[in-house]
């Protein structure tokens, strides 16, 4: 090999140093910490900005057994392992609307009208209350638009938002990064999940300025009632306090009885709804969602403009998305929706008929779901029941059973469960069925290594 060589690049206090050898073509780039601007500090927004899931990826460094295949069970992207496809008259939409050239410039801030229609008939449902494109603000991705939602009502430390635990950990980042303080309320696994009405009560208080309800749940996989919804929607008008109801899994229950949006249920309560194209049409790298303002009595009047002028910010979605969201929304088949969730609720049964029919002798217990794409499975049940006060460490199960079995599940720590696992229902049934195989495995290894 041939002697290093080495030539130097300063600016912007940063310097960079070429490293040659004869196995890289021209070298390679590094980075070389200079001092001459000191340490530049993050704003504190930036140092309050963390996201749990991304973190514990990032820092897992434990190696999979190198004898088996990984499969990654904790990934939320429905289209990871390409069993799951948009709608198939959409390649063909998009290459129209690309050829026609009407979509490349910037459009309304808050969304291009034709997508704003499109969502606004959606989502009126059988409402009393139905929505005007006015009430549509387009968002880059459904989490742009809880962002926007938090934004619009809670004020820096000042306010506080009511979150559900379990629930994504995507809402206390947002609300963090924000300096917007969080409370958590119950849900309860012995109830499928539901939220435990006294708990949530009792977390109000004057300086609460949103409930947020996330139902189909990720990660619960839960879908509330009709019944649910009502007593929940009683609390909130009780306290005079407005809802933010994360819906991007909306009319993903399992059962179609189950589908059932907020806004046929809330009469009296102004809530904001947000939502978009990842899940169902399978498309989350398109970023296109929305936020929608649910305004009762005229309550939200001033929370509309503010969104509106919020949307101005960052301009929304890429308008050659927004063109296709009225294509999506008006002429998908139902047949579509139905393959998805049957697809779905399949990938669903295989966990609960492998895992669920022996959780006693593997130490499990899965809380059957009811909708979206998630499990949530309580792990090393016989060791919480002898010791209560001790917590089961699923950050270590998880790790274990990955250097274990190459199975990839996410702790139920970073969704505010401790003691369970999170697993995604999205993969093709074989990878499935081979995944729960192992997990069942492991269970069996792990009990076995601690009765001798």
């Amino acid at each position: 090999m041939q002697a290093r060589q080495s030539a130097w690049w300063r600016g912007r206090g940063v310097a960079w140093r070429r490293i040659s050898s004869s196995r890289y073509h021209g070298g390679t780039l590094e980075r070389v910490h200079s001092r001459s601007y000191g340490t530049v500090a993050p704003s504190q927004s930036a140092a309050r900005t963390v996201n749990p899931i991304r973190r514990l990826i990032e820092r897992t460094n434990v190696a999979p057994n190198p004898e088996l295949d990984v499969i990654p069970l904790s990934i939320g992207d429905p289209t990871h392992f390409g069993n799951f496809h948009a709608p198939s008259t959409l390649p063909a939409k998009m290459t129209e609307l690309l050829q026609a050239e009407k979509s490349n410039g910037y459009g309304h801030s808050s969304g291009l009208l034709s997508a704003r229609e499109s969502v606004a008939r959606r989502f009126s449902g059988q409402s009393k209350f139905p929505l005007a494109p006015d009430d549509v603000i387009m968002a880059s991705g459904c989490s742009h638009a809880l962002d926007l939602a938090m934004q619009v009502l809670a004020d820096p430390e000042k306010h506080n938002i009511l979150l559900p635990r379990p629930g994504f950990s995507l809402y206390e980042t947002l609300a963090s990064s924000r300096g917007i303080a969080t409370k958590y309320y119950r849900l309860d696994p012995d109830r499928q999940w539901e939220i435990d009405l006294t708990d949530l009560e009792s977390k109000i208080d004057e300086n609460t300025a949103a409930i947020l309800i996330n139902s189909p749940s990720n990660p619960c996989g839960s879908v509330f009632s009709r019944e649910h919804l009502n007593d929940i929607v009683r609390i909130a008008e009780k306290h005079k306090k407005p809802i933010i109801a994360d819906e991007i899994y909306a009319n993903m229950a399992f059962d179609p009885a189950r589908n059932v949006l907020l806004n046929e249920v809330s009469e009296r309560v102004p809530f904001l709804a947000t939502g978009g194209l990842a899940k169902q049409y399978m498309i989350p790298g398109w970023r296109v969602g929305w936020c929608l303002v649910h305004d009762r009595g005229g309550a939200f009047d001033k929370v509309r403009g503010a969104l509106q002028d919020l949307s101005t910010l960052l301009l929304g979605p890429s308008t050659l998305q927004q063109a296709a969201v009225p294509h999506l929304l008006d002429e998908t088949p139902p047949q579509y929706y139905a393959d998805v969730m049957a697809q779905l609720k399949g990938n669903a049964d295989v966990i609960i008929n492998i895992l669920g029919s022996e959780e006693e002798e593997l130490g499990i217990r899965v809380i059957k779901p009811q909708g979206a794409m998630y499990v949530l499975l309580q792990v090393d049940v016989d060791v919480a029941a002898l010791h209560p006060d001790r917590p089961v460490d699923d950050v270590e199960w998880c790790k274990d059973l990955l250097a274990s079995e190459s199975v990839f599940a996410l702790p139920g720590q970073v969704f505010g469960a401790d003691g369970f696992i999170r697993i995604v229902t999205s993969p093709p049934k074989a990878k499935l069925e081979e995944a729960c195989a192992r997990i069942k495995r492991f269970c069996r290894k792990r009990r076995e290594s601690r009765m001798n």
